[in-house]
């Protein structure tokens, strides 16, 4: 059903409304007449009156007067007067438009071309004229019987300029009858270089410089290529050994210095590393990885124990198959008697206890349940735009669903627009609300996006 909006009403003959707020809409149902109110309190009839309608008027001007029915109300004056050769008269009988002729006539000299409009009748008296002027090459003349436009062609001698970066073609005047001269410039990039060689040649190539790091990189201009290196010996660093690529690695590996393995590494044995180690993918173990200080940014897959002396931080995955259930802070497959803090999503797949309270800090909470109980009677929302200390009204607030097909989702809902200060019902969106709701207003030429609300809206009687 569509909503229906009840106005103050009335069904008693010539009841008028005592009190209104400025702006507030009442009826008498009886006598069809509307009412309102001023800001200073005053009920007024804004419909329902019947005026007569009767011309009348003089030389100069032409006026329609509505003479009202009510004794209370005064009669008022619709004035008509002519402007920019129109003249307007009126009598008791009819209102009069006259308009100015004109007779079109052309003008001008060898620099400028002329429209002559002169009047021949109505209620203009002097002459217009309208002026036709050249630019850029283009020469406009005008006599008595016509108006000319013409165009200039220049002729240009083409040379090359530049520096030992740029290359420039320049454009020079050959008859004399352009006012500057042009030029176009060339500048080279990304190893291709542009410079002058005279006057007459600009030259054009690519860069070919080749720079071996001392890092064991091949530098081609920009470009970075990887440095393959095969070896069946000992490769000895008195520093910190980087490894951009895989690493295989097929007996035991003693590093007394830091280790930093950009790739996937594999140990076929023991490895035990005395100084800092950094993995950024996965590491692969047949026996035990003993490390003094190990940052993991990458998978671990290992059939030994994992042993450090100092902090283990692991920021890609970590695998625990022991299926014991927990029922405590002190018992399951995995205990920690600390505080645990996780920098990435975390997924439980069965029931979850909290005996303390509950704080989300993020920016999202996903509840993917079918029923949800709650015992408060009343949910607070943005609740982070006031505290002690400052207030703010910068977030739209409110509640919304999701729906859809297979090839789009829409959003529908009721939340307040802070911008505004009003609550708004959107029916179809398809962006989905945050913090600030985007949506076709009202006041667009299409309000589309807002809701329909179905209900009875009663201003009562008066």
């Amino acid at each position: 059903m569509a909503s229906v909006i009840k106005l103050k009403r009335s069904s008693v003959g010539g009841a008028v409304p005592s009190s209104l707020e400025t702006g507030e809409l009442a009826i008498n149902l009886l006598d069809k007449k509307l009412y309102s109110s001023r800001s200073n309190g005053e009920i007024i009839t804004i419909s329902g009156d019947q005026y007569n309608l009767a011309p009348q008027g003089n030389s100069t001007q032409g006026e329609i007067i509505l003479t009202v029915d009510n004794d209370a109300l005064s009669n008022d004056t619709i004035v008509i007067v002519g402007e920019n050769g129109s003249v307007v008269s009126g009598n008791s009988t009819q209102i009069t438009v006259d308009s100015t002729t004109y007779a079109v006539t052309t003008s001008g000299n060898t620099s400028v071309g002329q429209i002559v409009l002169t009047p021949t009748g109505g209620g203009d008296a002097s002459s217009d004229t309208l002026n036709v002027v050249g630019a850029n090459g283009i020469v406009v003349s005008g006599n008595s019987t016509q108006i000319t436009v013409t165009a200039e062609s220049f002729d240009y001698d083409l040379s090359a300029g530049g520096t030992s970066t740029t290359g420039t073609i320049v454009l020079g005047d050959a008859s004399g009858d352009d006012l500057d001269t042009d030029t176009v410039t060339f500048t080279g990039a990304n190893n291709v270089v542009v410079k002058n060689v005279d006057a007459s040649n600009i030259e054009v190539y690519l860069e070919n410089t080749v720079d071996l790091g001392p890092a064991g990189s091949l530098t081609i201009g920009n470009s970075t290529a990887n440095v393959v290196i095969g070896s069946t010996g000992n490769i000895d660093t008195d520093g910190t050994l980087t490894v951009a690529g895989d690493t295989v690695l097929s007996s035991n590996v003693t590093i007394s210095q830091n280790l930093a393995v950009t790739n996937s590494v594999t140990f076929s044995n023991t490895a035990s590393i005395t100084g800092s180690a950094t993995f950024s993918n996965t590491i692969t173990s047949a026996g035990k990885i003993t490390v003094g200080n190990t940052t993991v940014n990458a998978a671990i897959f290992s059939n030994g124990n994992i042993d450090t002396d100092g902090q283990l931080t692991v920021a890609g995955a970590g695998s625990f198959t022991d299926q014991t259930n927990s029922t405590s802070n002190t018992t399951g497959a995995v205990v920690i008697s600390g505080g645990l803090g996780v920098g990435k999503s975390v997924t439980i797949g069965e029931d979850l206890t909290i005996h303390g309270n509950f704080t989300v800090e993020g920016t999202t909470t996903t509840v993917n349940s079918s029923t949800v109980t709650i015992d408060d009677a009343a949910l607070k929302l943005a609740d982070n735009q006031a505290d002690t200390v400052t207030f703010t009204d910068s977030a739209d607030f409110g509640f919304y669903g999701e729906w859809g097909n297979t090839s789009s989702v829409h959003y529908s809902g009721i939340f307040r627009d802070a911008s505004a200060n009003s609550f708004v019902v959107i029916n179809d969106i398809a962006t989905e609300p945050g913090t600030s709701v985007t949506y076709t207003s009202a006041n667009s030429t299409s309000s589309g996006d807002l809701g329909q609300l179905d209900a009875i809206i009663d201003g009562g009687t008066y």
